[in-house]
């Protein structure tokens, strides 16, 4: 903004700040209509189809509520993510926030548990990780899901999840169909890596309240 102010003389300025002002926002997360503690609730920035921006409204609590605030005017979805950060839902299209206003939205989650399960006959390093990645052509925004594992003495953990068995719980995911890959590698302090099985490659199913076990062969 420019404006000419002579010598000695005064000009009232008023600036509306309104429409900057942040939306107040608040989500709840439901199962079969039932409040769904414990879970992270992400706002995506949208444009188009595709995802542009992130921030995370924190974590529900026991009413399965989270409440936060963004920038009024963009175009935004919720998602509720497992805490290996996993999708479990969306909430119901895209909205957009108007500043200054309060803005409320739920997510309804139908999920199952995603396990994997390694051969007897593969040792564990101590250090390395598995990967899988989930793929899902329906959920345009959200087509790539990726979930890394490391072992407690790996440089490359990440997150709480630590490998030290066969059997590993991924914990909840959005029911669907899904094209799943894993591997799984070990590495040296130079960080030389073996590959420790053949790439695996498969479709799943997540069914609601059903245990889905990828056993790598």
């Amino acid at each position: 903004m420019e404006f000419d102010l002579a010598v000695g003389e005064t000009k009232e300025l008023v600036v509306d700040l309104s429409v900057k002002a942040p939306c107040k926002i608040r989500v709840r997360v439901t199962r079969d209509g039932k409040p769904v503690p414990g879970v992270e609730v992400v706002l995506e920035v949208v444009q188009g189809e595709n995802s542009v921006g992130q921030q995370s409204l924190g974590v529900t609590g026991d009413d399965g509520v989270v409440a936060g605030s963004s920038a009024g005017g963009g175009r935004v979805s919720f998602t509720a993510r497992s805490a290996g950060q996993l999708v479990m839902g969306r909430s119901a299209g895209v909205a957009e926030l108007t500043a200054g206003a309060l803005f409320e939205s739920e997510v309804a989650v139908r999920t199952g548990d995603l396990v994997i399960q390694f051969p007897v006959t593969l040792k564990i390093p101590d250090s390395g990780y598995f990967m899988v990645i989930l793929t899902n052509s329906v959920d345009l925004r959200n087509s790539h899901q990726t979930i890394q594992v490391a072992t407690a003495h790996s440089p490359l953990r990440m997150g709480k999840g630590v490998w030290k068995d066969l059997r590993n719980e991924l914990g909840e995911v959005a029911m669907g169909e899904y094209d799943i890959a894993v591997n799984a590698q070990s590495h040296s302090d130079d960080m030389n890596q073996v590959q420790l099985i053949q790439p695996f490659l498969s479709k799943i199913k997540i069914e609601a309240g059903q245990t889905t076990l990828v056993e790598i062969k």
